[in-house]
């Protein structure tokens, strides 16, 4: 048995598919639209935030570089 494909028949398929899925179709534009404004807010607040952390970083190891410092001075002392 041979089925012949017509233009009309495989534009009338793909019609009624688009139609039967438009809601999922929808629902992942509007979920695709959520993770991208999600992901947007993530990165911004990241960006605004990084010179704090590194200069929270950086009082750190100045605080640990001046502990290990007057260890060393006391061991040499002793």
């Amino acid at each position: 048995m041979i089925i012949y494909t017509t233009l009309g028949s495989m534009a009338a398929d793909i019609i009624s598919s688009f139609i039967k899925n438009a809601f999922w179709l929808i629902v992942g534009y509007f979920l695709f639209r959520l993770l991208e404004r999600t992901i947007t807010n993530n990165t911004t607040r990241i960006i605004k935030e990084f010179p704090k952390w590194l200069e929270q970083y950086d009082k750190m190891k100045m605080k640990h570089y001046r502990v290990d410092r007057a260890l060393g001075m006391r061991r040499n002392l002793s």
